[in-house]
């Protein structure tokens, strides 16, 4: 892929990232929940209301991990602590980057701005067809989590 064809497939993995957050803040009141609960064995996310009842969950992937102080991007499939249950389908973003000779998604990298975060986070949620992109705050790391399935809980 030729970087005028990367550049233009960033901005609508982008734009499409932005309209399906507004759409998971519409529909389900994702990013106004007092808290949420994070099981990377099985792969879920929990979002809590302020009374501590489970509002939402959704089946997640693990994008990436950004450090803002090291400026780097950790893909999901590169990060040992992230099990395969929680990051196996990113196979399909390192593939593509094989495919497409996009180094980019086929190794982690450094330097990385909040921005450019929000590029790889967003490519992999076009690849997977990720419902949205939810970015779970850290004391010196940031989780870009593609939620794949929101859902109320029954």
């Amino acid at each position: 892929m030729n970087a005028e064809d990367y550049e233009a497939w960033v901005e609508t993995a982008r734009e499409q990232t932005r309209q399906r957050m507004a759409e998971a803040q519409t529909r389900y009141g994702l990013g106004t929940f007092k808290r949420y609960q994070i099981d990377l064995p099985t792969a879920t996310i929990r979002f809590y209301d302020e009374n501590d009842a489970e509002r939402i969950c959704a089946d997640i992937q693990v994008a990436g991990s950004w450090a803002p102080e090291a400026e780097s991007w950790l893909w999901g499939w590169d990060n040992e602590s992230v099990p395969a249950s929680a990051s196996a389908q990113l196979a399909a973003v390192r593939d593509r980057g094989v495919r497409e000779d996009i180094e980019r998604l086929r190794a982690s990298f450094a330097p990385c701005d909040e921005a450019e975060a929000w590029s790889m986070a967003s490519l992999a949620a076009n690849v997977l067809d990720a419902q949205c992109v939810y970015r779970a705050p850290g004391a010196k790391n940031k989780l870009f989590l593609l939620l794949m399935a929101i859902h109320t809980p029954q």
